[in-house]
């Protein structure tokens, strides 16, 4: 099932949201989105045959007069309703729902198309393969011992010493010596405060 449908930027400005507007109300406007969400959900062809119009108002949770609020979905924009379903009672389909939200008009077809290309693929997973005789040969040099090929490289690694690093003195007697003088002297001072 898609998890999102489409709604143009213009919708808001749109003549016949605007007359739905005027007719029925803030209402009548997010029910209609809600049956389009209910189309996302469970119609994707946006398709609403079999439905009565009491159905279609149930659908998209429109809590006023349902038969009035199809109708006016129903009745051709220059007939003075909205244009917003085509078709007859009972076999109603959303207004230009194909070529508004396609992602959701071809989920059916997307659907069946994976779950063929599924079950090819795992039949295939599942056939047994040819199998082919491997020798030691194959990738060896040429003129090496098929049994016993010289393996490159060695399966012993050889193991180098590294001399460790020459220690050095940090410092000279002397300068150590000064350096013990001046830290018992300052412990002297720091004790004194």
């Amino acid at each position: 099932m898609p998890d999102d449908f489409r709604i143009a930027v213009g919708w808001r400005r749109h003549p016949k949201r605007r007359r739905l507007l005027r007719a029925l109300g803030p209402a009548a406007v997010i029910a209609l989105e809600d049956l389009w969400a209910f189309c996302t959900e469970s119609r994707t062809d946006g398709d609403l045959r079999g439905l009565s119009a009491a159905d279609i108002a149930d659908a998209a949770d429109y809590v006023g007069d349902g038969e009035a609020w199809v109708k006016l979905l129903a009745t051709p924009f220059a007939d003075g309703g909205c244009g917003l379903l085509d078709g007859k009672p009972g076999a109603f389909r959303v207004h230009d729902w194909e070529e508004i939200n396609p992602y959701v008009a071809g989920h059916e077809r997307r659907s069946k198309s994976a779950k063929i290309a599924a079950a090819a693929r795992w039949a295939d997973a599942e056939r047994p393969k040819p199998h082919r005789k491997r020798t030691a040969t194959r990738n060896a040099p040429s003129g090496s011992d098929p049994i016993h090929p010289d393996p490159s490289p060695d399966p012993i690694p050889k193991r180098r010493v590294t001399p460790a690093p020459e220690k050095k003195p940090v410092a000279d007697a002397a300068t150590r010596g000064k350096l013990t003088a001046l830290v018992a002297e300052l412990g002297r001072k720091k004790s004194a405060t």
